[in-house]
């Protein structure tokens, strides 16, 4: 809850900022540029912390030495089956080709 808050937070600012610096160009800020300072950082802070999308923080689970391995080995395997693929291409076309020679 915590973080969503201050994502939220930050989103806000993120939004009001600009404004604040546009209504800060003439040196005052008057009151309806303050309600549009406002109102631009409520929209994006609300929506922000409504939205179930924004808030940023690792999920995955930290791997183990055993994991690791295991991905290795699916890699190692991915490279073996990729070579024995291109062995098998190079006999079969060998296979046509002595084919081809051997026909009449």
């Amino acid at each position: 809850m915590l973080q969503r808050v201050i994502v939220a937070l930050t989103y806000g600012i993120g939004a009001a900022s600009p404004l604040i610096a546009e209504a800060f160009k003439d040196g005052t800020i008057s009151t309806s540029e303050w309600q549009g300072i406002g109102l631009a950082f409520l929209i994006a802070g609300w929506g922000t912390f409504k939205s179930n999308t924004t808030v940023i923080a690792a999920n995955r689970t930290v791997w183990t030495e055993a994991d690791r391995k295991v991905e290795v080995a699916k890699i190692d395997a991915g490279v073996m089956v990729a070579d024995a693929k291109v062995v098998a291409d190079a006999k079969v076309e060998s296979a046509k080709v002595k084919a081809e020679a051997a026909k009449p």
